[in-house]
């Protein structure tokens, strides 16, 4: 996600739990190698994020187990100023549509 030439937002997903609160943006500058946390999102377990090809929204694949029913895939609308707002979150049974469209989508 870039801001200009040398400056990019980072987004990293962890899993929660100590210090850990889920997801965190990271304006990055790519000529100097430094970094400064920018925003995060408190959300349980997004072990996999991905960012929209018009980089408008940010995904994520929330490992929690809910009684056996799997986890949830959960998406963010990224402003201009970095920060995720919840688009949505949904059960197993749809991360399986939302990944496969995803993937089709940026592999064109």
């Amino acid at each position: 996600m870039t801001q200009s030439n040398d400056v990019h937002y980072l987004i990293t997903g962890t899993y929660t739990g100590g210090k850990s609160e889920g997801i965190y943006v990271f304006e990055f500058n790519s000529r100097d190698g430094s970094f400064k946390p920018v925003s995060h999102v408190k959300i349980s377990n997004p072990s996999f994020v991905a960012v929209s090809p018009d980089e408008k929204f940010v995904f994520a694949v929330n490992e929690n187990s809910d009684h056996n029913k799997g986890g949830e895939a959960s998406s963010f609308v990224f402003d201009k100023q970095a920060f995720l707002s919840p688009s949505t979150r949904r059960r197993r049974a749809v991360i399986r549509r939302v990944i496969y469209r995803w993937i089709k989508q940026v592999s064109g």
